[in-house]
């Protein structure tokens, strides 16, 4: 037998990748990160996160601190923010090559898991974005080096801005 189908009956035979993944380049619950881990210029910072549920106050349900000192929580979660406002610019033009500009990982509370990110400066106007598990992506360079800018503001204990 031979059937004829529209094509409007099968959207899902059209789809692409984008259609297919969030926009954001990962979007990821704080309340069940225990520590992250930041990579830039050779130097990584490493951020622990204590979670107090019970606490009302943002300032005390949840602590941060950088290398083991602590942070004002506010300016960490602005920066978490920033991260996870970062959108995906669809698929890569090509495969990330030589050693990641920056890398980030994260690790959920109560297990070994870690999910690393690395992004790669493709030119200009690109990075190339890859999870540990292979997905491969491109992002803006301008959202890349505005969070490269509230991470400075982070570690010299600045406000961290929004964008």
């Amino acid at each position: 037998c031979i059937y004829m189908i529209s094509t409007s009956a099968l959207e899902w035979a059209t789809l692409t990748y984008e259609d297919c993944v969030t926009p954001l380049m990962f979007l990821k619950d704080i309340t069940t990160v225990s520590e992250m881990t930041f990579t830039y210029n050779g130097k990584t910072t490493t951020f622990g996160m204590t979670h107090n549920p019970e606490e009302e106050d943002n300032e005390k349900n949840m602590t941060v601190t950088m290398d083991g000192k602590p942070v004002v929580t506010d300016h960490f979660r602005s920066f978490y923010q920033v991260l996870m406002g970062i959108e995906r610019g669809g698929a890569a033009p090509t495969g990330p090559s030589g050693k990641a500009d920056i890398a980030f990982t994260y690790n959920d509370i109560g297990t070994d898991d870690v999910v690393t990110i690395e992004l790669f400066k493709h030119s200009a106007s690109i990075y190339i974005g890859r999870f540990d598990g292979g997905d491969i992506f491109k992002v803006r360079a301008s959202e890349i080096d505005y969070l490269i800018r509230q991470y400075q503001n982070l570690l010299d204990g600045k406000e961290v801005l929004l964008g």
